[in-house]
């Protein structure tokens, strides 16, 4: 009999022979184990981006991939990206994305509006929008940034720090037409600020040292990748920059002043939201000082930063840009 009873209790179900609190941790384990995990819904929305060059070197086209993956994450998208060179593979490229029903293609092809307008016509339900393009119509859109209104607050950096003597213009290392609009406004600011000014124009590591004889002390290098040998020749002869390239400030904090900048990632999120609520329209979709988009950052412990002129004046003069009191001409591209 005692073994009997012995048999009993080692066959009786762990829950019954477990104390209270351990039978609760047992169930629910059982209930998690149990309970199938729901797959995430399946992308309604798919967007594509198209470019015209490779992202591992290019500073914009990495951070319109970067906009994708904020599109995917975001709007919960099916997103791809490709690379094309030349006129021919673009356009099949082009063309391959608008066949598979895309819901937004991005194209960055710098020049080539008409092209993205030829084929768009030909899928009229899916949405097209030129980075960086204008002219806008029918299912194509397209996306300004106006630099030169953070151009014209590099200028106001530099009429101040050089006392309306010479400043410099530093070309070379992969000028976009993205950044180029920011010498428009350089200049304007300097025409308005220091109209007695000399702006010298000079290229590359020798350009430095050109602008350095001159008595330059602070130019717009507006590059979209910062050569790391201009940086260097830069910081021996004592030449400080505004330079549109973010990394240069992380790398040489010493030499650069502020940065222009383009969020594009945040741009393309507005754009492919109006995309998805179905309120995107066939117009140019500009990206202001105000926009949190196109901005102009000191670094921080340079003298744009610390140096109380330098802060007064570009706090005025950012008030007098978005409130439209500042008229910087648009040259286009």
């Amino acid at each position: 009999m005692r073994r009997y009873n012995h048999e009993m209790r080692t066959t009786l179900p762990l829950a019954l022979r477990a104390p209270a609190w351990l039978a609760a941790l047992l169930a629910m384990f059982t209930v998690v184990a149990c309970h199938k995990e729901k797959a995430p819904p399946t992308p309604s929305f798919r967007a594509a981006l198209l470019l015209d060059r490779g992202a591992a070197v290019n500073p914009l086209r990495r951070a319109a991939v970067v906009g994708m993956e904020r599109i995917r994450a975001e709007l919960n998208a099916g997103v791809v990206v490709q690379v094309a060179a030349g006129g021919q593979e673009q356009r099949r490229r082009l063309r391959a994305l608008a066949s598979q029903q895309r819901n937004l293609v991005f194209c960055m092809l710098p020049g080539l509006d008409y092209m993205v307008a030829e084929e768009a016509a030909a899928y009229p339900d899916s949405w097209f929008v030129a980075i960086g393009g204008k002219a806008p119509q029918g299912n194509v859109a397209a996306m300004s940034f106006q630099l030169e209104d953070a151009g014209y607050l590099a200028g106001v950096i530099a009429a101040v720090i050089s006392d309306g003597q010479a400043v410099g213009v530093l070309g070379g290392g992969g000028n976009s037409p993205f950044f180029d609009r920011a010498e428009d406004g350089f200049r304007s600011a300097l025409e308005a600020r220091a109209p007695k000014a000399r702006v010298l124009s000079a290229d590359g590591v020798d350009g430095v040292d050109e602008l350095h004889s001159e008595g330059v002390v602070v130019a717009l290098y507006p590059a979209e990748r910062s050569d790391p040998a201009v940086l260097e020749r830069c910081r021996t002869a004592g030449l400080r920059l505004v330079v549109a390239d973010p990394a240069a400030a992380k790398q040489y904090p010493h030499v650069v002043l502020a940065t222009l900048i383009l969020d594009l990632p945040e741009a393309m999120v507005r754009v492919a939201q109006e995309a998805w609520a179905g309120t995107l329209e066939g117009k140019m979709y500009s990206f202001d000082l105000g926009s949190g988009v196109v901005d102009l950052r000191p670094t921080p412990g340079s003298q744009a930063a610390t140096d109380a002129r330098v802060v007064d004046a570009l706090a005025r003069a950012r008030a007098d840009v978005t409130a439209g009191i500042v008229e910087i001409e648009e040259l286009g591209w």
